[in-house]
C-alpha cells in the first residue's frame, strides 16, 4: 500500500465509514483513569472475481463485462440461434440477452 493509500475501493469504503463523520460534534468526556483507545485492525478484504462487475451493474445497470459469464451455468457448449432450425421439434432452453431500448428527447425536440 503506496503512500498510504486502500488497495481497492473495499477498503476505501471501509475507511470512510470507520471515520466519524465530518461536521458532527463529538462529545469528549474527561475520565477519572486513562482508557487506551482500541486500535481496530482492518480486515483482509478479498475481491472476488465478479465483485468489480456486481458494482457495475449497481452503479451503471448493465455490467461491462459479457453478462453471460456472470451466469453460475455454462452456456459455452449450448446451442446457438442461427441453429435452431436442426433442433425444432425438440424442447430447448434459451438464454436471452434482451437490450433495452429508452426514448429519451433532448430539450431541442
Amino acid at each position: 500500500m503506496p503512500c498510504g493509500l486502500p488497495d481497492s475501493a473495499r477498503e476505501l469504503m471501509w475507511e470512510k465509514n470507520a471515520v466519524p463523520e465530518m461536521g458532527k460534534t463529538q462529545i469528549v468526556h474527561s475520565y477519572l483513569f486513562h482508557d487506551e483507545s482500541e486500535a481496530f485492525v482492518m480486515p483482509g478484504l478479498e475481491e472476488g472475481a465478479f465483485d468489480q462487475s456486481f458494482d457495475e451493474i449497481e452503479l451503471l445497470g448493465f455490467p461491462l463485462c459479457n453478462p453471460f459469464d456472470l451466469l453460475e451455468a455454462d452456456v459455452s457448449d449450448c446451442i446457438v440461434s442461427k441453429d435452431l432450425k436442426v433442433y425444432e421439434p425438440q424442447c430447448t432452453v434459451a438464454w436471452l440477452l434482451c437490450p433495452q431500448n429508452r426514448y429519451a428527447p433532448n430539450k431541442a425536440s
